[in-house]
């Protein structure tokens, strides 16, 4: 089996934090399925080398049910929702939507950023969520400076 090398980039990491991945490579070896894991931690800026060449004999687990979780957002009506990163397409002070299917048993999170225009400057608020299969979650942005009524 000749041994290849390849580079994961990772979207943007804010450099506070600590991230962990789990990388995996699978191949055959004499027709049967061989495979080697390792979680790793990543910090922004930084370069990780993952060295999966202890393939190992590997059966495929069964895929556990999966379901979407669903993520209600409060923030300011005029605010733009991106999450990680791309803008979502929403537009009221309380935004419902659903997450792509998760597998069960597993945490994933997502990187939610509201930002509004307050004097002519950019205002916003970030917060990174946990969400599992099947689970409602809740975010405020409270944070925000919210305009005042006038008559």
């Amino acid at each position: 089996m000749p041994a290849t090398s390849q580079t994961f980039v990772t979207p943007a990491l804010d450099p506070s934090r600590i991230y962990f991945y789990e990388m995996k490579a699978t191949a055959l070896k004499d027709g049967k399925p061989v495979a080697a894991t390792k979680r790793v931690s990543v910090q922004a800026g930084h370069t990780v080398k993952v060295d999966l060449k202890d393939l190992k004999s590997w059966t495929a687990p069964k895929p556990e049910k999966e379901e979407a979780a669903l993520i209600n957002v409060k923030l300011p009506e005029e605010a733009k929702l991106f999450v990680d990163g791309v803008l979502c397409p929403l537009t009221s002070g309380e935004r419902t939507f659903d997450t792509p299917a998760l597998e069960r048993g597993k945490t994933f999170h997502y990187t939610l950023k509201a930002e509004v225009t307050r004097g002519g400057k950019s205002v916003s608020e970030t917060q990174v969520v946990e969400v599992e299969a099947g689970k409602r979650i809740a975010v405020e942005f409270n944070k925000l400076p919210v305009v005042a009524a006038s008559r």
